[in-house]
C-alpha cells in the first residue's frame, strides 16, 4: 500500500512539470524560468493560439508556417525567446509582435521573408538579439530598428540588400554585432556611416561586400572606405 502511494506521488510530482493547456503536437515543460514551449518540425501550418500566457520560450523551428498574423503572441506577455528558424515564413503582418514587453532573443532565421513593414519590431523595447539571415529582404525601411535600443546583436547576411540607409541604426546605441551582405557602392552614405564607427563606439561583426551579380569580394576593412572620400 505504502509502495503505491509513493509511486502514485511521484507520477503526480513529474506530470505537474507539464503544462495542461498546450497546443496540439507541441510539449510544454515547466521550468525555472517558466514555461518552454516545444513544437519543432511537428508540421504546423499555422501558428497556435492556445499557446500558455506564461510561456518564457517558444521553439517552433522547421514547421510549414508562412505566416505570422496581426497579434499572434499578444497575450504571452512574458515571453522571452521565440525560435521560428527553417519555416516557410513570407510574411510577417505589421502587429504581428505587439504587447510583447519582455521579448529579447527573436529568431527568424532561414525563412522567406522578402518585406518589413516599418513598424514591425516597433514594440520590442527589450529586443536584445535578432536573426533575420536568408531570408530575401531587399530593403530596410526608414526608422525599422528606431525603437530598438536595447539591440545588441543583428544579423541581416545572405539576404539581398542594395541598399542601407546611413542611419539605418543611429538609434540602436547598443548595438555590438553586425552582420550583413551589401553590394558595395561608394555613394551609397551607409560606408559613411560605417567609418566613423571607430571613433564612436565598438562594433562587431563582418559586412561582406558584393559585386552587383550578388559575388562576395572580400570582408570590409577600415582601409577599404579609403578610395569612397569625395565621393560621398
Amino acid at each position: 500500500m505504502c509502495f503505491r502511494t509513493a509511486v502514485g506521488l511521484i507520477i503526480l510530482a513529474v506530470s505537474s512539470y507539464l503544462v495542461l493547456s498546450c497546443p496540439n503536437s507541441c510539449l510544454c515543460i515547466t521550468q525555472y524560468e517558466g514555461v518552454i514551449v516545444h513544437c519543432n518540425g511537428t508540421g504546423l501550418t499555422d501558428i497556435p493560439r492556445n499557446i500558455p500566457n506564461d510561456a518564457y520560450a517558444i521553439h517552433m523551428d522547421k514547421n510549414p508556417i508562412t505566416i505570422i498574423e496581426n497579434g499572434t503572441f499578444q497575450n504571452v506577455t512574458s515571453l522571452y525567446t521565440l525560435n521560428l528558424y527553417w519555416c516557410n515564413i513570407s510574411t510577417i503582418e505589421t502587429n504581428a509582435f505587439i504587447n510583447l514587453p519582455n521579448l529579447q532573443n527573436l529568431y527568424l532565421g532561414n525563412n522567406s521573408i522578402t518585406y518589413l513593414h516599418q513598424a514591425t519590431f516597433k514594440e520590442l523595447s527589450a529586443l536584445i538579439k535578432l536573426d533575420l539571415r536568408n531570408n530575401r529582404i531587399t530593403t530596410l525601411q526608414n526608422g525599422i530598428f528606431q525603437d530598438n535600443q536595447a539591440l545588441q546583436d543583428l544579423s541581416l547576411s545572405g539576404n539581398n540588400l542594395t541598399f542601407v540607409r546611413n542611419d539605418t541604426f543611429e538609434h540602436n546605441i547598443n548595438l555590438q554585432f553586425l552582420f550583413l551582405d551589401l553590394v558595395c557602392d561608394c555613394n551609397v552614405a551607409f560606408w559613411s556611416w560605417l567609418k566613423t564607427l571607430e571613433t564612436k563606439r565598438y562594433l562587431y561583426g563582418v559586412i561582406k561586400c558584393l559585386d552587383r551579380n550578388g559575388i562576395d569580394l572580400s570582408s570590409l576593412q577600415a582601409s577599404d572606405f579609403d578610395n569612397c572620400d569625395g565621393k560621398l
